[in-house]
């Protein structure tokens, strides 16, 4: 999950000069206290009854970055589901 910058950009003190590639630590996106209260605590059911907002919630990647088990991991927590 990277970009090119297109210009100079300059990021809380921070210069990205033009043609520069950034790239998303995906991780750091779920460790938003915004989004989610206390998140370096162990909570697995802080995912009940919870509605993530769009570009919050990245388990797997995303684009062409995207992990090629996602499918059969969300098969295999179905299956799990009805066992």
């Amino acid at each position: 999950m990277s970009r090119e910058a297109t210009s100079d950009v300059n990021i809380k003190g921070y210069l990205i000069p033009k043609g520069w590639r950034v790239l998303i630590w995906a991780r750091a996106i779920h460790m938003n206290p915004e989004y989610y209260p206390n998140p370096e605590e162990f909570n697995p059911s802080r995912w009940n009854e919870y509605t993530t907002k769009a570009g919050t919630f990245l388990p797997f990647g995303a684009g062409s970055r995207l992990c090629p088990g996602a499918d059969l991991t969300k098969l295999e927590m179905t299956i799990d589901a009805y066992e």
